[in-house]
Parts: structure tokens; C-alpha cells; sequence
């Protein structure tokens, strides 16, 4: 068979992990091999970030994003992309200088450089941070630890800034090894990075 487009919907939703990634590359093979356009359809993530050139997310009904997997981790257009994709927390901010692609912010005090569009105008804003852009250690941000679960090799924190007034999502850390931190403890949290939202 030599199809011209191809249609996938939720073709790996009933396997197990090991037969899931078997079967990813299985289409990855088919994808080089007959240059086909194949649309995935699938609410895992980890399967559109894999086989994808371009994903595009639904949100009630409507395209919210088209764009590469690096694009819609990193550079979500909106609130909803940015919660969706990665499970990004968002966080008020204030620009207060843009240089280019980058720019200079506050959050809660913290003074750090995110990434942002060139367009972006100083003032206040919101931003997306994934866990991949927060760290742990001295000079961090002070938080309370709402729950966290051992995955095997690292330890997710569910946290909230004590500095938050009701105007953020909690935060999500993923530490390497078993972290014991009981509900309530405080933690602190660097933030190293983050996307400076499009959507006012």
C-alpha cells in the first residue's frame, strides 16, 4: 500500500508502555518510508511530541495552535495551550525591559530573564512556566509543598509561592531520587527561565 494521507485515532490508546513504543516506531518507519501525511489524533502527549512535525491543539472545538512540538512546549500561544501542553503553570509578571527575544522580568521580587516575542511591550504580563524551567536551591522562591509523588528516579512537587495572592497555579518540580517532603513543608524553588504569554 502506498496511501497519499493517512488517519490514526487513538490507535495506541488500549496498549501497554512496551507495545506503545514499539508501535511509535512502527509509524515513524511508515511515515519515512511512504512520505505519507498522517494525522494523529491523541490526547497523549507524549505520543504527539514523538511522532509529530507539526501538532495542533482543540480547545472547545476550535484549533487554539499549530505549530512544531518544540514551539508549543516552549512558546504556547495562550493561558489554555500553556496548562495543557506540558501542564505549565501560570504566573503573573512584570516586564520590565525586552531585549530582543528575551526580556527582563519580576515575579513576586524574583528578578530573572525569560523568553518572550519581540513585540512583547514592558508591563504587567503573564508567563508559563514547565517544570523543566524551575530548579532547587538557596535564593529560590519560598513555597509550600501541597503533594508530591515518587515516579521512580525522581520526585514530583505539586507547590504553591508563599508570596501568591491568589493569582497563580500551583507550581510542579520534578527533583532527581526519592524527595521526602511532607505536606505543608516549605521548599525553595529557582525559577531559571520562562515564556512570557502572547494573551494579555
Amino acid at each position: 500500500m502506498k496511501p497519499e494521507v493517512v488517519l490514526l485515532d487513538e490507535p495506541l490508546a488500549n496498549l501497554d508502555v512496551h507495545l506503545r513504543e514499539s508501535m511509535l516506531r512502527e509509524f515513524k518507519e511508515f511515515h519515512a518510508r511512504t512520505r505519507a501525511t498522517m494525522i494523529f489524533v491523541t490526547h497523549d502527549q507524549t505520543e504527539a511530541m514523538a511522532v509529530s512535525d507539526r501538532i495542533a491543539v482543540m480547545n472547545s472545538g476550535k484549533l487554539a495552535q499549530i505549530a512544531t512540538p518544540q514551539d508549543i512546549y516552549d512558546r504556547p500561544e495562550d493561558r489554555n495551550v500553556a496548562r495543557f501542553v506540558g501542564k505549565g503553570s501560570i504566573v503573573p509578571v512584570l516586564v520590565t525591559d525586552v531585549h530582543g527575544e528575551t526580556c527582563s522580568v519580576d515575579v513576586w521580587g524574583h528578578k530573572t530573564v525569560f523568553r518572550c516575542r519581540r513585540d512583547q511591550p514592558p508591563g504587567k504580563a503573564y508567563a508559563s512556566l514547565k517544570h523543566s524551567d524551575l530548579g532547587n536551591g538557596g535564593g529560590g522562591l519560598p513555597c509550600t509543598v501541597l503533594n508530591s509523588v515518587y515516579r521512580g528516579g525522581s520526585t514530583l512537587f505539586e507547590v504553591m509561592p508563599q508570596a501568591n495572592r491568589n493569582e497563580a497555579d500551583p507550581l510542579r518540580l520534578i527533583l532527581p531520587g526519592h524527595v521526602v517532603r511532607k505536606t505543608g513543608e516549605q521548599l525553595a524553588v529557582s525559577i531559571n527561565t520562562g515564556w512570557v504569554l502572547p494573551d494579555a
